[in-house]
C-alpha cells in the first residue's frame, strides 16, 4: 500500500524508480570513464607517469598539508560566524567537528555534504528547517561569489586579456563575459540583501530557505568574503608552488584567473568526485603553458591527495560528530511557533 501511494506521488513504478537510481549511479562513472578515455587518447599515459615520478615530495607534502589546513580552518570560521549571525549561538570547536565529518558525506554526494551542516544545526540547536537552511544557502552563495570575484581579478591581471575581449567571440571573450556578468548579478543580490528594499518584486529573496537572509548586513558579507578571499589566495599560492614541485612555473595571474573556473567546472555533478572534469578544465585553460602530461599528473595528484586528507579528517571527526547527534536527542526541530519564539529571543539578545 505504501509503495502504491509513493508511486502515485512520484509518477514512477517501483521498477522505474529502481532504474532511475541505477542511471543516477552509473552515469557519473560512465562520464568519468569517457572523459579520461578522451584525455588519455590525446595525452600519453607514460607522460603522466614520468611527471608523477619527477615530483619533489619534500616540497609537495608540506604545501598540500598547509593549503588543506588553512582552507579547512577558514571554512569552519565562516560557518561559525554565519551560524551565530543568522541562526543560533555556536562555538568554534562545536562547528569544527561536524564540518570535518561532512567531508565523508561530501565525497559521496556534494549536495549531501553541504546539507549535512544544515541538518546538524537544526538537530543540535533545535531550530526550524528554514532557519537552519538559510545560513547554509548563504555560505554556498558566498563560495560562488568568491570564485567569480577572484576570477575577475585574475582576468584583469592577465596581460593578453582586456576589456575589449568582452565583445569578441573567443575563449578569452567567453570567460570575460561569464565572469563579469555573473559578478554583477552577485553584487546586485548583495545590495538587495543588505538594503532590504520594500518592493514586492524582491520579497521572494527573503522567503523559504532565504527567510534568515533578513538578518544579513553588508558587514557580514564583507567579513565572510574577506575570509574566503584569504583562504582562496592561500589556495592559489599553494597551487602555484605545487606546480613548481613538478618543475614548472606559471604566471601567478593565470592561476588566479583560471583556478576559480576550474573549481567551478569540477563541481558540476556529472562525474565521480570531480575527477575527469577537473583534468579536462586544466587542459583547456593551461594547454601550451605547461606540458599536458604534467597538467594531468598534477591535477590528479592534487585532487586525490586532497580527497585523502578530507577522508582522514572526516573519519577522525565522525565518531565525535555521531556522539554529538546522540546527545542532541531524537527531536530534530521545533514547531514553527517554537522556532519563531526562539528566533525572536535570539534576535533581541
Amino acid at each position: 500500500m505504501d509503495e502504491t501511494i509513493r508511486d502515485e506521488k512520484t509518477g514512477r513504478s517501483s521498477t522505474g524508480a529502481l532504474a532511475w537510481r541505477l542511471v543516477k549511479t552509473i552515469v557519473p562513472w560512465a562520464a568519468t570513464a569517457a572523459i579520461f578515455y578522451l584525455i588519455f587518447k590525446k595525452v600519453p599515459l607514460s607522460e603522466c607517469k614520468d611527471a608523477i615520478a619527477s615530483v619533489n615530495l619534500a616540497w609537495w607534502v608540506p604545501i598540500l598539508a598547509a593549503d588543506f589546513t588553512a582552507y579547512f580552518l577558514a571554512d569552519v570560521l565562516c560557518h561559525y560566524l554565519v551560524f551565530n549571525w543568522m541562526a543560533a549561538r555556536t562555538g568554534f570547536i562545536e562547528v569544527l567537528v561536524p564540518k570535518g565529518a561532512t567531508f565523508i558525506l561530501n565525497m559521496l554526494n556534494f549536495a549531501l555534504g553541504v546539507g549535512g551542516m544544515g541538518y546538524w544545526l537544526a538537530k543540535k540547536k533545535k531550530i526550524g528547517v528554514k532557519t537552519a537552511t538559510g545560513p547554509v544557502f548563504f555560505l554556498f552563495y558566498m563560495d560562488l561569489f568568491t570564485i567569480f570575484t577572484v576570477s575577475l581579478a585574475g582576468l584583469a591581471l592577465t596581460p593578453e586579456i582586456g576589456a575589449a575581449d568582452f565583445f569578441i567571440s573567443s575563449p578569452a571573450g567567453h570567460a570575460v563575459r561569464l565572469v563579469t556578468l555573473t559578478f554583477l548579478v552577485f553584487m546586485g543580490l548583495n545590495v538587495i540583501w543588505s538594503v532590504k528594499p520594500e518592493a514586492r518584486i524582491f520579497s521572494w529573496l527573503f522567503k523559504g530557505p532565504f527567510v534568515t537572509f533578513s538578518k544579513l548586513r553588508a558587514s557580514y558579507i564583507a567579513q565572510v568574503l574577506g575570509i574566503k578571499l584569504g583562504a582562496f589566495t592561500f589556495d592559489v599560492l599553494g597551487t602555484w608552488l605545487g606546480l613548481m614541485a613538478f618543475g614548472v612555473e606559471v604566471e601567478l595571474s593565470r592561476i588566479l584567473a583560471y583556478l576559480p573556473l576550474i573549481y567551478l567546472i569540477g563541481a558540476l555533478p556529472i562525474t565521480v568526485m570531480r575527477l575527469g572534469t577537473t583534468q579536462a578544465a586544466w587542459l583547456y585553460f593551461f594547454h601550451g603553458l605547461v606540458p599536458d602530461g604534467t597538467l594531468i599528473a598534477f591535477s590528479l595528484l592534487w585532487t586525490v591527495s586532497t580527497k585523502f586528507l578530507r577522508a582522514t579528517t572526516g573519519v577522525a571527526c565522525l565518531h565525535w560528530a555521531m556522539d554529538d547527534f546522540r546527545r542532541a536527542g531524537p527531536d530534530a526541530m521545533d514547531s514553527p511557533e517554537e522556532t519563531r519564539e526562539k528566533e525572536d529571543g535570539f534576535e533581541d539578545s
